[in-house]
């Protein structure tokens, strides 16, 4: 039941999703792309792991671009499917996930830009030549733990300060950490780009990376 739940829920997320897939190879590809003003266009391989962290920036960019009206749409191929196979090798695809952008169905460049929701965002509408959007500030002091690990590695910032404390005195030094936190990044007038991360030493979910850095 769980199985048929999540192909349910797979399948329903196919179908409102605003990323274009092309599953019919070249003749498909041609028709539908000679149809957008510009496009970039995923190739990629269901089994990989890097094309599957790109997938929910790549969905929510198309979500916007869509909700905003934009000309600029995004696309995915599944180069392994054997529809599509003759299609990525005419555009020289070898590794995945593989970015290009295209013009009215003519390839112009190979996607040069940043892979987080709004890099693509930026580069969209620049292509599109539509007005460029604020983007949201950075979470500048983050209350670390397990959960996000994964998700801090995406922040592009040059240094992470780690502070290792009870929760009381965490609380006890909020306002000052928050007050530094205010002060970092270029959206905060040029500060220094960077985090800082909260970690609670009574978090036994946390007892891994207290150990590693040796905090007592």
């Amino acid at each position: 039941k769980e199985e048929a739940a999540a192909r349910a829920a797979a399948a329903a997320a196919e179908r409102n999703s605003k990323v274009v897939s092309i599953t019919q190879g070249t003749d498909e590809f041609e028709r539908v792309l000679g149809g957008m003003d510009v496009a970039l266009v995923k190739f990629y391989a269901p089994w990989c792991g890097h094309c599957k962290a790109l997938a929910p920036a790549y969905e929510e960019a198309a979500a916007t671009l869509a909700s905003e009206g934009s000309k600029a749409r995004l696309v995915k191929v599944d180069a392994t499917d054997s529809n599509n196979k003759a299609l990525a090798s005419k555009f020289g695809v070898s590794g995945f996930p593989t970015l290009k952008v295209f013009r009215s169905g003519d390839f112009e460049e190979d996607y040069p830009s940043g892979r987080d929701v709004h890099d693509l965002l930026d580069y969209m509408r620049a292509a599109a030549k539509e007005a460029a959007k604020p983007r949201p500030k950075e979470e500048r002091v983050v209350a670390f733990n397990m959960a996000i690990a994964s998700k801090l590695l995406k922040h592009k910032v040059s240094r992470q300060l780690m502070i290792f404390a009870s929760k009381s005195v965490l609380q006890q030094h909020d306002a000052a950490i928050q007050a530094a936190g205010k002060k970092l990044g270029p959206e905060n007038g040029g500060g220094p780009n960077m985090l800082i991360l909260t970690l609670d030493t009574e978090d036994s979910s946390l007892r891994a990376v207290i150990n590693r850095f040796e905090v007592p």
